[in-house]
């Protein structure tokens, strides 16, 4: 029906579509943001396996997580702070050589005695997926149990159960 050359429509018809075009556009949207909230959960899944996965510690006493290599963690000088017995008894270590443990595998260790300074010279590598460390002077091997690494302490258990706190210089 035409009045002047225009059509005229039922007054329903306008809102009949956009009834329609509104319920296609929420149906079009709720699976789209049912898909972005799939997408974001998954995405955060994977990020917390391979964050958790590939650096969650492995020593007895931490860290709980660290973004640091093991390698970076330990390739500093250290001073020995004190050695714990197997029965627990705790002494303080007052005049401790300085253990410097290089990136590249090297050590070296420095102490001083009646003013005299000695250094040896010798090797160092993880071993057993890195949860000990291989300590090697003149061809002579000790591995210590790694029971704590963080960028400023280092623990080693050794064979007789003592454990040696070090603390970064």
């Amino acid at each position: 029906m035409t009045k002047n050359g225009r059509k005229i429509i039922n007054a329903t018809e306008p809102q009949k579509r956009h009834k329609k075009l509104l319920t296609w556009s929420t149906k079009i949207l709720t699976k789209k943001t049912n898909k972005m909230k799939t997408l974001k959960f998954t995405t955060l899944l994977l990020a917390l396996a391979i964050v958790f996965g590939s650096t969650s510690c492995k020593y007895e006493d931490g860290p709980a997580l660290s973004l640091r290599t093991k390698t970076s963690r330990i390739a500093r000088e250290w001073n020995i702070e004190k050695y714990v017995d197997a029965n627990g008894i705790e002494t303080t270590e007052t005049n401790s050589p300085v253990y410097e443990f290089e990136k590249d595998g090297n050590l070296k260790v420095t102490y001083t005695y009646l003013g005299t300074t000695t250094s040896f010279d010798g090797k160092w590598e993880f071993v057993d997926s890195k949860k000990s460390i291989k300590i090697t002077f003149d061809g002579d091997s000790e591995t210590e149990e790694i029971l704590r690494l963080t960028s400023k302490e280092l623990w080693l258990k050794y064979s007789d159960g003592e454990v040696t706190h070090f603390k970064a210089k």
